[in-house]
């Protein structure tokens, strides 16, 4: 019962938290004062898809630049410090960073900061419900120059994110503390994401985002079912591989638009999910 209680007030307290800071944002965010704005779920439903939008972009632009390698990338982890990058900024940078976010038009900062909030909201919660069958987290980090002058009232808005570096005497140092940031994040899974020369005396921003999930399948695969299978690549060629196989119920679909079929690998839990998607005529280009 005193856990449930823990759990109830720090709810409320993120709740507080949320509600409070709307009036601090529109006064910080904007030069105008304005009414305030109550935090909705359609915000952060309208973030969410243009996360969505974003991430599709990135995958079309990738694949472009690289169209015979194969991709792993995390364009949530871009999304997310590129919207940090967006709060601080003002004028053309500004708008391009709104465009390139696919932010709505007559969504203004303080509502999209709104949407941050509850997001990391949910979050925290999911952070603090030891039932759940996984681990997934996402921390945002930006590590601006001391040399650059930020209003008092952005590092109090953005008191979990924002952080002073000293990118000339203290150098070494400061990718120091980067790089432990990050290793704390990711479970020390991603220990020297920056060299000693990654960074100079010229840099004035460093955006940061660590993702870390650990799940379990659902319906788990057997290693002794593991044998030597052709693969076919993109250009017909067949390949040997090993490839571990399963028979069990699984959602599936084939999309027409798409050509592909679409598999549903769920994780315990049944609140993640890997989806894979086949081609059966076209190739990947057509679906990217």
């Amino acid at each position: 019962m005193s856990s449930l209680n823990s759990v109830s007030k720090i709810m409320v307290a993120l709740a507080m938290a949320l509600i409070s800071v709307q009036p601090a944002a529109q006064h910080c965010l904007t030069n105008d004062d304005v009414t305030d704005t109550p935090i909705n779920e359609d915000s952060r439903l309208q973030l969410l898809d243009a996360q969505t939008q974003f991430s599709l972009d990135m995958l079309k632009t990738l694949s472009s630049l690289q169209p015979s390698e194969n991709l792993f990338f995390s364009p949530s982890s871009v999304y997310n410090a590129l919207l940090l990058a967006y709060f601080i900024s003002a004028n053309q940078t500004e708008a391009t960073l709104k465009q390139a976010l696919h932010l709505p038009a007559n969504q203004d900062k303080p509502d999209t900061l709104g949407a941050y909030q509850l997001e990391k909201y949910y979050q925290r919660l999911r952070s603090i419900n030891h039932s759940l069958n996984y681990q997934l987290s996402s921390a945002n980090r930006m590590y601006v120059s001391n040399k650059e002058h930020l209003r008092p009232c952005m590092k109090s808005l953005f008191r979990d994110e924002i952080e002073m570096a000293d990118f000339t005497v203290s150098l070494s140092s400061t990718i120091d503390r980067i790089n432990s940031w990050v290793s704390s994040q990711t479970r020390n899974n991603i220990n020297d994401l920056l060299s000693k020369d990654s960074l100079n005396s010229n840099t004035n921003l460093v955006l940061a985002n660590a993702a870390y999930f650990r799940g379990l399948w659902k319906n788990q695969f057997n290693p002794s079912e593991t044998s030597e299978t052709q693969f076919e690549l993109a250009n017909g060629t067949k390949v040997p591989v090993m490839m571990m196989s399963i028979e069990n119920e699984f959602n599936h679909l084939f999309e027409e638009s798409l050509e592909a079929d679409v598999l549903e690998l769920p994780y315990e839990g049944d609140d993640i999910s890997m989806f894979i998607l086949l081609p059966v005529n076209t190739s990947l280009t057509a679906i990217e």
